[in-house]
């Protein structure tokens, strides 16, 4: 969710383990028209069969009622990097990610740190906040951690219910 030009969906793509999968797959996921027209420039750059493991939708996260997800408990792997502090209606999109990841599954997301809090009023979350939300959602394990100056990382697992 929210791609951009691609960067984390090209970095599975050149998975030897991913690539070699006969079903795996990436529905990638942005609002803006720019940012996708990179990333399919990007694609151009790779052989057809891996070019073909690639679903471009735009989409405004912010209803996530456009989301055409595949069913519950379809995907193995979400991610919504350095943008979830600006999407309105967060809350609703944790709960369609919980909704389509398998058990065990990864929801991996960025937070900006606390100091940073100041700059999203209304929006930005604490750790505790967001740790909680993603808990009631169906995540049993979540760690928050250090990443970039800007973000912390932020790995939830898909609870077994």
């Amino acid at each position: 969710l929210a791609c951009g030009t691609g960067r984390m969906s090209l970095m599975l793509l050149e998975q030897n383990w991913f690539a070699k999968n006969l079903n795996s797959s990436i529905e990638a996921v942005d609002f803006s028209e720019g940012m996708l027209k990179k990333f399919e420039v990007s694609l151009h750059k790779l052989d057809e069969e891996l070019r073909n493991k690639v679903i471009i939708q735009r989409m405004d996260l912010s209803d996530m009622n456009n989301w055409s997800a595949k069913a519950d408990s379809s995907y193995d792997f979400v991610s919504l990097m350095e943008v979830g502090e600006f999407l309105p209606g967060f809350a609703a999109i944790v709960q369609q990610v919980s909704r389509v990841l398998r058990p065990g599954s990864l929801f991996l997301l960025s937070k900006p740190p606390e100091w940073m809090g100041a700059l999203y009023p209304g929006r930005h979350q604490t750790a505790k906040d967001l740790k909680a939300l993603l808990l009631k959602n169906g995540f049993e394990s979540v760690e928050i951690k250090p990443w970039t100056e800007r973000y912390e990382i932020v790995y939830a697992i898909k609870g077994n219910t």
